[in-house]
């Protein structure tokens, strides 16, 4: 894994000239944390809404850099053209309206019409309010295991069912998915346990945090940052932006 310099990041003020302009027009206001999510683990990030701190930045990064040493390889979950030059890197909470809202938009108009040439990689920011966004990702983790396609489909559900799925019949709604798609129940649910899949979600958390990332979704096009609630039209001009500098049609 590369070393973490400030080069590799889209700047931690560039997201924080988006985040202040959207507050002057009115943002949602942070909801207060359920008892659930108030247990989460990820609960140790700042909220949801709440631009990182340099402490918080340095922290992640620190968190990120012990990660790499130990954690086993998984190839990028991507859709559309895998090595090109334009990325957008898609930070998502799997129980979040606006990254279901950004899915069909994916689905409908941008995969359409850029994945024979723009990379859309996806990277797990489950959301401390959000009790049951960490599963959901570390169950992810276990269906890319067996195959991407698998795993696509599993972010969709858990995108299209926010209203049925809580935290108290998630593994229920797991084992039907999972046997719905031909593949082990059983398995599925106890690697919500495996530390190694737990590992790679947290890394895209530190990783998250080291950017200054702390809403969902962020759509970075190689490092702009495209925050939570925007038009198609908005990101589609920047991919055309980064396509044309790359001498792409």
């Amino acid at each position: 894994m590369p070393a973490l310099t400030p080069s590799a990041f889209p700047s931690n003020a560039s997201i924080a000239s988006v985040m202040d302009s959207r507050a002057r027009n009115g943002t949602k206001p942070t909801k207060p944390l359920s008892d659930a999510a108030a247990k989460s683990p990820l609960n140790s990030w700042p909220a949801s809404g709440e631009l990182p701190g340099r402490a918080d930045m340095l922290r992640a990064a620190l968190s990120l850099a012990l990660l790499a040493m130990t954690l086993p390889a998984q190839t990028r979950l991507v859709e559309g053209r895998a090595d090109s030059a334009v990325r957008v890197i898609i930070y998502e909470s799997l129980q979040c309206g606006d990254c279901t809202t950004f899915r069909k938009r994916m689905d409908e108009r941008l995969l359409p019409k850029y994945a024979a040439r723009v990379a859309f990689e996806h990277r797990d920011f489950p959301l401390a309010k959000h009790a049951w966004s960490r599963p959901a990702a570390v169950a992810s983790r276990h269906f890319q295991t067996i195959s991407a396609e698998l795993a696509l489909a599993w972010r969709r559900h858990a995108l299209d069912h926010l209203r049925t799925i809580t935290i108290d019949n998630f593994e229920q709604q797991l084992r039907a998915f999972a046997t719905a798609h031909k593949t082990n129940p059983d398995a599925a649910v106890a690697a919500l346990q495996d530390q190694k899949l737990i590992a790679l979600v947290e890394r895209d958390s530190a990783e998250g945090v080291a950017r200054g990332i702390a809403r969902t979704p962020t759509a970075l096009v190689n490092g702009r940052p495209f925050i939570e609630s925007f038009t198609f039209e908005e990101i589609a001009a920047a991919i055309d932006e980064a396509l044309a500098s790359q001498g792409t049609p």
